[in-house]
C-alpha cells in the first residue's frame, strides 16, 4: 500500500516551532495543495489519560483550516484511505487516519 501527498498545512506551534501537517491518500499521484491553518490548526485530544500508550494509540486530532474549499474529497469511505502526519522540526510527532464517514466542517468564515 503506497501513499501520495495530497495536502500539506504548514504552521508555527505556540513556541514558534515550524510544523507541517501532511495528508496522504492511498494510491495517489498528483499535485500537492498547500492549505492555510486556522486558529489552533492542529489539536490532539487524549481519549484515555490513564493508559500508558495514550498518545500513540488512543488519541484523536482536529485540523482547522481557513478557506472556501469544502475539502469534501477528505470524506473517507474506507479505513486507512487518508493518512495524516504531524511533523515538527522535521520529526514525526503524531500519525493517524481519517475515520470513514467521520468528517465535520465548521462553516465559520473566520
Amino acid at each position: 500500500m503506497s501513499y501520495g501527498l495530497i495536502y500539506k498545512v504548514p504552521f508555527a506551534a505556540i513556541d514558534n516551532t515550524p510544523c507541517v501537517v501532511e495528508i496522504e491518500k492511498k494510491d495517489y499521484s498528483g499535485d500537492v495543495t498547500e492549505l492555510v491553518g486556522g486558529a489552533s490548526p492542529f489539536v490532539v485530544k487524549l481519549d484515555d489519560e490513564a493508559y500508558m500508550y495514550t498518545i500513540m494509540r488512543l488519541s484523536t486530532a482536529t485540523l482547522r483550516l481557513v478557506g472556501g474549499d469544502s475539502l469534501q474529497s477528505l470524506f473517507a469511505t474506507g479505513y486507512q484511505e487518508y493518512r495524516v502526519t504531524l511533523f515538527c522540526n522535521g520529526t514525526a510527532r503524531w500519525c493517524g487516519y481519517i475515520k470513514p464517514e467521520i468528517y465535520t466542517q465548521d462553516y465559520s468564515r473566520e
